[in-house]
Parts: structure tokens; sequence; C-alpha cells
């Protein structure tokens, strides 16, 4: 009994080494034959270059996009330093209506102050000559 299944165990391993043997032989003939058939030689090439393309493509798009973002980036830099310098315009603006309107009302005061003094000098001056006279 030992020896009959020594025997299958024996036929079943050259069965399956002549079919391993038959399917690698097979498998180097379709190989052998896809490597020497200039239709998919020239099939794969055109994958290939479609696939060169495609990731020219995504790289251009991707450059684009850069380009892109870097522009909208700048737009906002110049309207950030626009909008300061508006703001700083308005407040020089502010700053010297403030400051001519305390200007004007100093020259107001000092010219109120050398009138009165005017006047006071004339009075007195006036005083001097009518008590002299």
């Amino acid at each position: 009994m030992d020896q009959l299944v020594n025997q299958q165990a024996s036929e079943q391993a050259k069965i399956e080494a002549e079919m391993t043997k038959q399917l690698a032989s097979d498998e180097e003939a379709r190989i052998s034959r896809e490597a020497q058939d200039p239709l998919v030689k020239l099939k794969q090439q055109e994958i290939d270059l479609k696939a060169m393309e495609t990731q020219m493509k995504m790289q251009k798009d991707m450059v684009f996009d850069a380009e892109k973002i870097d522009i909208e980036r700048d737009k906002l830099e110049a309207d950030t330093t626009i909008n300061l310098m508006k703001v700083a315009a308005d407040v020089n603006k502010e700053d010297s209506t403030e400051a001519m309107a305390l200007l004007k009302e100093n020259m107001a005061n000092t010219r109120e102050a050398m009138k009165q003094k005017a006047s006071n000098n004339g009075n007195r001056t006036n005083k001097k000559t009518t008590d002299q006279a």
C-alpha cells in the first residue's frame, strides 16, 4: 500500500513538473512573440507617449497654477500696501487739519494779544501826552 501511495505521488510529481515546464515554455514563447511583434511594440510606444504627454500636461498645469497663485499674492500685497498708504494719508490729513486749526487759533490769539498790547500802549501814550499837556 505504501508503495502504491509513493508511486502515485511520484507520478503526480512528474505530471506537475511536466505541466510547470509546459507553462514556463508557453509563457516564454508569449513573451518572445510580444517582444518581436511590431504592433505590440508600436502600441507600447503609443501608451508610453500618452503617459509622457499626460505627465507634461500635469506639470504645466502645476506651473500655471503656481504662477496664478503668485500673481494673486502679488495683487493682494499691492492692494494691502495701497490701503495702508490711504490710511496713512488720511491720518496725515487729519493731523494736518488739526495742526492748521491750532495754528490759526494761535495766530488769532497772537493778533488779539498784539491788538490789546497796542491798545494798552496807545492808551498809555495818550495818557502821558494828556498829562504832559
